[in-house]
Parts: structure tokens; sequence; C-alpha cells
């Protein structure tokens, strides 16, 4: 069957367009694995979930930054649903200036690094917007939902006051660590050489039964 597949009975060895195809394809072929294996080892790294940065939280409150500072330094940190090989941008822009703890309602009273007190507090309603609100109803909004981090934010008001504030921060709770893994990314790297191996496997079925077919037909 493959005898014929391959048309032997052409002699195709013996012509010299033919063996410069094959050379082609073959080249073409192995030089997409290995841009294939470069690419993914590069960009499409695998990294495996540990756990979350919650188990870290203590009763007292620290930055993002300092919890996550003091853990293993092979981990890495990304939210609950995407993690890239350059690090969670959101998670880089708050490490510094959100607060958590297992019971951060203790302390809402946060400084600034600067010393300013956040003395207003504020929460998000249903439309992404900033409300006011007093220390009494935010402490029991953290109780309530059981939220564990607040962002402590600052802002310069058209007098020129500096407006400082504290805010829940919901997306505290779904950070992880997460380890690579080099078993992973070779298993991304099977599945991208799988596509090409197809598209190399059509290109071939498409030589020997159209391409070969129009010049020697059957």
């Amino acid at each position: 069957m493959l005898n014929n597949f391959f048309r032997d009975e052409l002699n195709l060895q013996k012509k010299m367009w033919h063996r410069a195809l094959m050379v082609l394809y073959f080249s073409v072929f192995f030089i997409a694995m290995g841009i294939c294996g470069f690419l993914t080892f590069e960009d499409q790294k695998y990294f495996r979930r540990v756990e979350p940065i919650s188990n870290y939280f203590s009763s007292t409150n620290k930055t993002m930054n300092q919890i996550t500072s003091n853990v293993n330094n092979n981990y890495y940190v990304g939210n609950e649903n995407f993690f890239s090989t350059y690090g969670d941008t959101e998670f880089d822009v708050y490490k510094d200036n959100v607060f958590c703890s297992n019971n951060i309602y203790d302390d809402v009273d946060l400084y600034t690094k600067g010393g300013y007190k956040a003395e207003n507090y504020m929460f998000q309603d249903g439309n992404g917007k900033r409300v006011p609100t007093s220390k009494e109803n935010l402490v029991n909004l953290l109780k309530e939902k059981n939220i564990k981090c607040l962002s402590l934010d600052s802002y310069t008001t058209v007098s020129g006051d500096k407006f400082t504030f504290v805010e829940p921060y919901l997306n505290g709770q779904k950070y992880w660590f997460y380890e690579y893994s080099f078993l992973g990314t070779l298993g991304n790297f099977a599945i991208n050489a799988f596509y090409i191996f197809l598209v190399a496997l059509f290109i071939l079925v498409f030589y020997y039964k159209v391409f070969i077919y129009i010049i020697y037909g059957k």
C-alpha cells in the first residue's frame, strides 16, 4: 500500500526535481519543529498552580509584596485564571498598595508610604463606581463578604490636597502561587508539534496524490 502511495513505479528518486523538493520539504519540517520548540519553551511555558497566597495571610496587615516575598523563590504569582511568563500586571501595580490579613476589618486605618493616613472609606457599587461610606459600614461589608484585603489609594484634588482612601480589594484572595513545570511545557510542545505534523502530512498527501497525479496520472 505504501509502495503505491509513494509511486515507486515512477522511480521518482532518480528525478532531480523530486529530490530537491524532498530536501526542501524535510528542511522546512525540521526548521518548523525547531522554531516550535524554541517558542514553546520561551513564550508558552507551563506554570503549575501550587496554592493560593491567602494561605499565607496572618492576623497582621501586610502588603501583598511582603506576603509573597518570603515564600519559595521558585514561585511566581498570578491570578486564578491567568498566568503569563512576565507575571501578572495587575499584581505588579498593586502589590505595595494592597494590605491583606485574616481579620483585615480590625484595622482599616491604613497608612501610605508617605505617612498619610487613609481617613476616607470607599467601596465600588455594581457599576464599578466608587461610593463613599463610613468606617462602620466598611467593616461590616468586609465581615459580611469575608473580604481579606484592602486597597490603599490616593489622588490629588483640584485644590491640591491629597485625598487618601481605602476600599475592599476583591482580587486579593484570587491570587495563586505558580511553579514552572518542565513536563507541562513539554506537553505544550507536543501539542504544537502535533499540529505541525498534521500540516506536514497534509502537504505530503497533496504532493503524491494531487501534484504527482497531475504530472503522471495514475
